[in-house]
């Protein structure tokens, strides 16, 4: 019994002194974010923060916000989807999709998000809720199923 206290004891000292080894950013549109519905955050290889927002994705270098429109026009349609998400691939590539199932790439070159598939090109009208990539190949998780793409290297 004497040993469970002290544990308590000793456990309970050990969280209230311990100092805590993070730090919190609060950003919003008074930052340079696009939009303050943000749907999930990348990390690349480079240290950048990528974060999908309601109006396409923004990069933070550390420094400033970089926003990347992923619709050719300025406002979106039920046909663009509700919600975006990003994925970093473990060859560092970096796929932006939306639950419409329209996904993108990013090319490094042109600085911008390129069109790589629209699954409702494919008759499929299903909602498009994650991605995986595995060598050559890219896995799109749909409502009822799995749809596998392939992907042209250079």
């Amino acid at each position: 019994m004497m040993k469970k206290i002290a544990l308590t004891i000793l456990l309970t000292l050990a969280c209230i002194t311990a100092k805590s080894s993070y730090s919190s950013y609060n950003f919003s549109v008074h930052e340079g974010l696009s939009n303050p519905t943000a749907y999930n955050v990348v990390k690349d290889a480079n240290g950048f923060i990528w974060i999908a927002t309601k109006h396409g994705i923004d990069m933070y270098n550390g420094l400033n916000f970089k926003h990347y429109g992923l619709f050719g026009h300025n406002y979106r349609s039920i046909l663009d989807g509700v919600e975006i998400l990003l994925y970093r691939s473990s060859d560092n590539r970096l796929w932006a999709f939306n639950d419409a199932g329209r996904i993108f790439l990013y090319s490094i070159p042109s600085d911008n998000f390129q069109p790589f598939a629209n699954l409702r090109d494919f008759g499929l009208e299903e909602q498009l809720f994650c991605l995986f990539q595995v060598g050559t190949r890219l896995f799109a998780g749909l409502t009822h199923g799995i749809v596998e793409l392939s992907i042209e290297t250079e």
